[in-house]
C-alpha cells in the first residue's frame, strides 16, 4: 500500500490523499535509487548487474 509520493519541489514527500486533483512531479530517480538499493543484493546474489539488468551496457561487455 502506497502512503505517500516522492516529488520534485518544496514538498518532496507527499500523502496520497493530498496528491489526488493535484499537479506534481514524481521524482522518479528516487525510486529508482529505492529499488536499486532494494534489488541490487537479490541480482547480484544469482549473477546479474542491476543497470544491466534495466537494459544499460556496460565497456566490459565489449572486453
Amino acid at each position: 500500500i502506497v502512503a505517500y509520493l516522492k516529488t520534485k519541489g518544496q514538498e518532496t514527500v507527499l500523502p496520497v490523499e493530498l496528491a489526488k486533483g493535484v499537479s506534481y512531479w514524481i521524482d522518479k530517480d528516487a525510486y529508482i535509487d529505492i529499488l536499486k538499493s532494494v534489488f541490487e543484493q537479490v541480482l547480484d546474489s544469482v549473477g546479474l548487474d542491476f543497470d544491466e539488468f534495466l537494459g544499460f551496457t556496460t565497456l566490459d561487455q565489449f572486453f
